[in-house]
């Protein structure tokens, strides 16, 4: 088994509208991954090895708007609704299972990373008063997959 090596780059951006009252960070990131160590059948026995290259890339943005925040007295507490979104496309670009070498059908090249979603989105509010605290968040991952489909 060789070790696993890659490399990251993320580029983004992030600021604030109406002095604070609306926030936002956009992101892209790209990841290569060699020699992924994963698992494979041979001759019914499985075992962990090399199994090839995938590339993750994608976007992730979170918007944040505190309505209150404008004004100069706080009566009202504190109120902050968010949501974050990711899209990730990561997929296998080298397969090398030994197993099914010989049978380019089965290969999973160009195909979907498994357990990788392609879609995460997070949600929710929270609003404070003096020392009184409340938040609902909601949180959804898409589909993944058990192998490369």
């Amino acid at each position: 088994m060789k070790d696993a090596s890659g490399y990251n780059a993320d580029a983004g951006y992030r600021g604030q509208l109406w002095n604070g009252i609306l926030e936002f960070d956009v992101n892209y990131f790209y990841l290569h991954y060699n020699n992924r160590i994963g698992n494979v059948t041979q001759n019914n026995v499985q075992y962990r090895t090399n199994i090839g290259t995938s590339v993750s890339q994608g976007v992730e943005s979170f918007l944040e708007v505190k309505p209150f925040s404008a004004m100069k007295d706080r009566y009202l507490g504190n109120l902050s609704i968010f949501g974050n979104y990711a899209f990730v496309n990561a997929i296998y670009t080298r397969w090398d299972n030994p197993a099914i070498a010989g049978d380019p059908s089965k290969s999973i090249l160009n195909k979907r990373v498994e357990n990788a979603p392609k879609h995460i989105i997070r949600a929710g509010l929270s609003y404070r008063y003096k020392h009184f605290t409340v938040a609902y968040q909601f949180n959804y991952v898409g589909e993944v997959i058990v192998t490369g489909k």
